[in-house]
């Protein structure tokens, strides 16, 4: 098996596992931070197949109804959005300096918030005819996803060395680029 054969199946097993644990919290409160961790920790185009994944096997779980679809796209688009501003992780995030550190940080800030605007605004969209009762639903959930956007912060800064240490080895990654071009 070639470098690259034993990353991509790492890289699918990573996906296959993100995807499970949101669909394990799709019937939670916490299925939102689940779907901007990934994008956070997988980066884009991971994080979001592993919503997919998860929304394609809660669906059918739930006998195939587009209801679900409708209703939790937002995950798919939090997912993305997060992951395409923070990108795949990389090993040298861990051995930074402050500054590069720092830099970090606000990209990692940056792209969670994307992903949190997005399932705030998918609210705000749900709810066209924004009546009190449905601003006070959003107000009361802001405290709780203050704490769920900082833990996601918190988490992927944690996790993203070691997710690059297992999915984008310095190491091997011009051997895996070696093989790509050239065909081997």
């Amino acid at each position: 098996m070639t470098v690259t054969e034993k990353l991509r199946m790492r890289r699918s097993v990573a996906t296959l596992v993100m995807a499970a644990v949101i669909a394990f919290l799709s019937e939670s409160t916490f299925l939102g931070t689940a779907a901007v961790l990934a994008g956070l920790v997988l980066g884009g185009i991971q994080g979001a197949s592993a919503c997919g994944l998860a929304l394609l096997v809660t669906a059918i779980k739930a006998g195939g109804t587009v209801d679900f679809f409708e209703l939790h796209w937002e995950i798919f688009l939090a997912s993305l959005a997060a992951g395409l501003i923070s990108k795949v992780p990389s090993e040298t995030e861990l051995k930074a300096t402050a500054k590069m550190k720092a830099r970090h940080g606000i990209k990692i800030f940056t792209a969670a918030l994307a992903g949190y605007l997005v399932l705030i605004l998918s609210v705000v969209f749900r709810n066209s005819s924004l009546n009190v009762h449905a601003l006070e639903e959003i107000l009361d959930s802001i405290t709780l996803e203050a704490i769920e956007f900082i833990s996601s912060i918190v988490l992927s800064i944690a996790l993203r060395p070691v997710i690059a240490r297992l999915l984008y080895p310095l190491n091997l990654a011009s051997q895996e680029l070696d093989e790509i071009l050239g065909g081997k």
